[in-house]
């Protein structure tokens, strides 16, 4: 018997198949949109990041020597909680106080997150993001931003130490504290600071126009190796000492009126104008609260807080963050008050510093020489006072070896005394290439220590008696073996080729020049400019084997009758030599 089909309910039946038919599809459409925009939106956000990550300025070697852009991706990716003490603040802490140093003697793992200029509320927010990734007992703190105002804020130490780490509510937060501290508080102003702070491609937008090589290498750097510590090799005369500074404050503080005055570029000190108000150093409130915010943020991840002032010897009408005695009693009586621990280098420890060769500059910051000396005795104070014990870190001993050769060469780079100097390189010999060369009457002021000194090289004994007035004389010793040693009334100029590169060392006597000059360039190339000082003496230039690099140029004025003035001068390229060594393009 044949089916009657009704009509009305077949078409009902194909209409809902194709009703189900276009939901499925539209589903379908829907589903490959939102794919299709999510890769979109992913793609989007990595190529801006990936653009401002290349516009954003490296805060490293050879444009700025704090490697702070390191320094911060380095502690990002350090083990988790593998770290037990930080340390914070401004450059003097930066530059006096070395992780790898207090390993070394004390066997504590710590990490140095000063930047330059830091305030107190910086270091609250940079001590908040570090509790996000480690849990360190103990915080120690340098002091000298105590006494900052609040026109302490300048663009460049803001970004330094921000711009390297993620978006963040840490990031955000200190977006919106450093937005209003500008002159121009107008709102639109205020939101483009607090934009360009989160975002900071719209502060180096036009960047491209100076990009290098650099901007592109966006990952850390595995060679980077002072665990944010600053060394330098560079030695500057402090201006006075302890009690000069002191001398200074009473003299202020009994005055009438508060002096201003400024240094200009004779060295000399003037005298502008006076007011009405009495010279009075005192910790602003705004700090005050800061430092609180910082107590209560290590009590609440278990950490003890610890403060310090770090060595500077500076007048105050000279330095922001000089430190005086008038300062020591104000911060210590704060720190009471908070019932926190204070350590004063200058006026609770018997640090010895000397003032010729232990500072980089005018008694503001400390050299390699007296950061050695500061990390030593930041290292007992800790193990004393709070019996840190002795751990072993897979970090710091996997960065050891780098940073060793860097202390080595800033040992070498700060060393005066000749016959010190030629034992440092005697020591270090299978490492370098050593380069002699003279200028001028080198060798009738030559003193017996002198002599030793290029004894302690195997020099100079064999020629001594050929060593007439005016005559050229020229080095070179390759891994303690002496390839090459003349003296000559007549122009000198001995080539060495090894490892593709050429060493050429010019040396004129009175009488064919009066030049001394050496150069190192590729076999092949071009021979570029000299790297001698080029002065009176004997001039030297040591060169490291492996990477090819100068570590030091530096000449001793062996024709001075006065004896004081037989001391190395050394290139005012020793920081970049040192750098060199380890960061430079091998």
């Amino acid at each position: 018997m044949k089916k009657i089909v009704n009509k009305e309910e077949t078409n009902k039946e194909k209409e809902l198949v194709s009703s189900e038919s276009c939901e499925n599809k539209k589903g379908s459409n829907n589903k490959l949109w939102f794919i299709n925009w999510s890769v979109f939106l992913v793609i989007g956000v990595f190529l801006f990041l990936l653009v401002q990550r290349i516009l954003m300025p490296r805060w490293n070697w050879p444009q700025n020597k704090e490697n702070l852009t390191w320094s911060m991706e380095e502690f990002r990716n350090l083990e988790k909680n593998s770290v037990d003490v930080v340390f914070l603040g401004v450059s003097h802490m930066q530059y006096a106080i070395s992780p790898m140093e207090i390993y070394k003697e004390y066997g504590i793992v710590s990490y140095n997150l000063s930047t330059s200029s830091q305030p107190l509320d910086m270091s609250y927010y940079l001590l908040e993001e570090a509790f996000k990734r480690q849990s360190p007992s103990y915080v120690v703190l340098d002091t000298s931003s105590l006494f900052f105002s609040d026109n302490r804020y300048g663009d460049s130490a803001m970004r330094k130490a921000l711009d390297p780490y993620p978006l963040s509510k840490e990031k955000i937060d200190a977006a919106k504290e450093y937005s209003v501290l500008t002159s121009d508080t107008s709102t639109k102003n205020k939101m483009e600071r607090f934009n360009s702070i989160i975002f900071p491609i719209i502060y180096y937008h036009s960047n491209w126009k100076t990009l290098t090589k650099d901007n592109f290498v966006l990952g850390p750097n595995a060679d980077y190796c002072t665990a944010g510590y600053v060394i330098s090799p560079i030695k500057g005369e402090a201006v006075t000492d302890k009690a000069g500074v002191d001398a200074m404050t009473d003299e202020m503080l009994k005055d009438d009126h508060r002096r201003f005055v400024t240094k200009i570029s004779s060295g000399e000190v003037k005298t502008w104008e006076k007011e009405e108000d009495l010279y009075s150093p005192e910790i602003y409130e705004n700090q005050r609260e800061w430092l609180k915010k910082i107590s209560q943020l290590c009590k609440d991840n278990n950490a003890k807080l610890i403060m310090i002032k770090l060595p500077v010897l500076a007048y105050n009408y000279d330095y922001l963050s000089s430190w005086t005695e008038v300062k020591y009693n104000i911060t210590k009586e704060f720190a009471e008050e908070l019932g926190v621990d204070y350590y004063d280098f200058l006026y609770e420890s018997d640090i010895d510093l000397d003032l010729k060769n232990d500072f980089l500059d005018s008694g503001w910051h400390l050299n390699y020489s007296g950061a050695v000396k500061a990390s030593h005795y930041m290292g007992e104070y800790l193990v004393s006072n709070y019996h840190l014990a002795k751990k072993s870190s897979a970090y710091m001993d996997g960065h050891m070896e780098n940073y060793d050769k860097l202390a080595r060469v800033a040992n070498i780079q700060l060393e005066g005394d000749f016959q010190k100097y030629t034992q440092l390189l005697q020591e270090n010999s299978e490492d370098y290439i050593i380069c002699i060369a003279s200028r001028e009457c080198w060798k009738d002021n030559l003193l017996e220590n002198d002599e030793k000194a290029l004894n302690n090289l195997g020099l100079y004994k064999e020629l001594k008696e050929y060593s007439d007035t005016g005559n050229a004389y020229a080095v070179l010793i390759d891994a303690g073996h002496i390839e090459y040693e003349q003296i000559s009334n007549r122009r000198i100029n001995y080539q060495y080729k090894f490892g593709g590169k050429v060493v050429d060392i010019i040396s004129d006597g009175v009488l064919s020049g009066n030049t001394a000059e050496i150069y190192i360039y590729d076999d092949g190339g071009s021979k570029g400019s000299s790297i001698t000082i080029n002065k009176t003496g004997l001039n030297i230039v040591v060169i490291d084997k492996a990477t090819k690099k100068v570590v030091d140029s530096c000449y001793i004025d062996t024709n001075s009758e006065d004896e004081e003035e037989h001391s190395l001068i050394h290139s005012d390229n020793s920081n970049s030599y040192l750098y060199d060594i380890v960061y430079g393009d091998n």
